[in-house]
């Protein structure tokens, strides 16, 4: 790896420091090893980084708007090494946002309008579609650029996120949260939709590999999803009716005003 990194003009110096300056004449932008390879785009090197130093994925370097390697990989298009940056362990931080506009690297990939990169990036558990220090979401970018096929795969994202986080939340009223993943990674992020299958059978319930015979009975029936879903069906229909009495009433408050206005006049 060394003879590498020397052939991409990094002395043995800058290698055994884990900086390497970018070229900026006075010296004012330091980018890691990392940050380089994925600006170049050389996936066997960046392989090679991850391997020797695990913890290279989220060094910042000194770089002009604190880009991330994640962040790099993704402006530069390279999506197998966006897929390694991912897949490393510690893994990227896919939330991460540069200091200047706060930008994450979900932003820069529907700017850019790969939809590929972008329907990597929703892949990973992690994902949040953040708003910049602007309050920009990546939806509006999409939109305002009329990217359609990124928008409708970020909506459709956060249409199952909500659904995720719905079926998260029964689980952990009966105290087995621990298998909400083993929900998603087999298909299941509706909880509506859970309940009207009526139960889970045991086909199903060995593929999310859940052995202890009380957590599969209760998974088996959804224990308790009707009594949650309705009780949250319930708070919703409190808020409207809040919503909407709090309503009345400014209308109501705007009537009596414009009467003792009309007497007076």
């Amino acid at each position: 790896m060394l003879s590498q990194l020397e052939d991409l003009g990094v002395s043995k110096e800058e290698v055994s420091c884990g900086r390497l300056e970018a070229g900026s004449p006075r010296d004012t932008l330091a980018w890691t090893p990392l940050q380089y390879a994925c600006a170049l785009g050389d996936t066997e090197l960046v392989s090679q980084i991850i391997a020797t130093s695990p913890q290279a994925v989220n060094a910042l370097g000194n770089t002009k708007y604190a880009y991330s390697p994640l962040h790099i990989a993704v402006r530069f298009e390279h999506e197998a090494i966006v897929k390694l940056l991912l897949a490393a362990s510690p893994a990227a931080k896919i939330n991460a946002v540069d200091s200047q506009v706060g930008c994450s690297p979900l932003h820069l990939a529907t700017l850019q309008g790969n939809h590929a990169i972008v329907k990597l990036l929703l892949n990973d558990f992690n994902i949040q579609q953040l708003q910049s220090k602007r309050g920009t979401t990546p939806v509006e970018i999409a939109e305002e650029l009329e990217f359609y096929d990124v928008r409708a795969a970020l909506v459709d994202y956060a249409t199952r996120a909500a659904g995720r986080t719905q079926l998260s939340s029964w689980l952990a009223s009966i105290g087995l949260v621990e298998y909400a993943q083993s929900f998603f990674d087999e298909g299941f992020d509706d909880a509506t939709f859970l309940l009207a299958t009526g139960d889970l059978d045991d086909k199903t319930l060995d593929a999310m590999h859940i052995k202890k015979a009380g957590h599969r009975a209760k998974l088996q029936k959804l224990y308790q999803l009707k009594e949650f879903l309705h009780v949250e069906s319930e708070a919703d229909d409190l808020d409207e009716e809040s919503d909407s009495s709090e309503g009345s009433g400014e209308e109501s408050e705007s009537e009596s005003e414009s009467g003792s206005s009309s007497d007076s006049s």
